[in-house]
């Protein structure tokens, strides 16, 4: 096997997305990841405070499924941990109105966020709400955010 393999297999590892590489020892390699995790959920949470209910029962799990992006900094792994949330249905309406402001101001990427640049406009349904959430973005005039009740129901934020 040569280096470079071994080298992404222990780069795997210490990311919680495999096991320990034959030859290294295992203790080592899982305290070390852990404090990878640790740290990189520090980070995210000077990024996002808003993250912290979240991030201390399950921010781990995260890490182990999903990289750490390459762009963006801290705020991209805390907006991928809002969006791994948001599709487990763990996150509420408030962390997914904060979501919508970052959105307003960065693109997701496949690598993580990039800033945004012209005219954008998004929205969020939240039902358990009663709210729609709208995002406009204009150049020159910043991004705004407008919430509109649906239906009869009281708004519940």
């Amino acid at each position: 096997m040569s280096l470079a393999e071994q080298q992404a297999q222990v780069l795997a590892a210490l990311s919680g997305r495999a096991g320990v590489p034959p030859g290294f020892p295992a203790d080592v390699v899982k305290r070390a990841a852990h404090a990878l995790a640790h740290k990189r959920m520090h980070t995210a949470l000077r990024a996002w405070p808003a993250i912290a209910p979240w991030a201390s029962r399950c921010f781990a799990d995260y890490a182990a499924e999903v990289p750490l992006p390459s762009r963006g900094g801290p705020l991209a792994d805390a907006r991928f941990f809002v969006r791994w949330l948001t599709e487990r249905g763990e996150a509420d309406a408030g962390l997914r109105r904060q979501a919508l402001t970052v959105d307003l101001q960065h693109a997701m990427r496949p690598d993580g966020l990039v800033p945004r640049r012209g005219a954008f406009v998004c929205w969020l349904r939240l039902p358990e709400a009663g709210l729609w959430c709208i995002g406009l973005r204009l150049p020159r005039l910043g991004a705004r955010q407008f919430t509109l009740v649906s239906g009869r129901r009281q708004p519940r934020l």
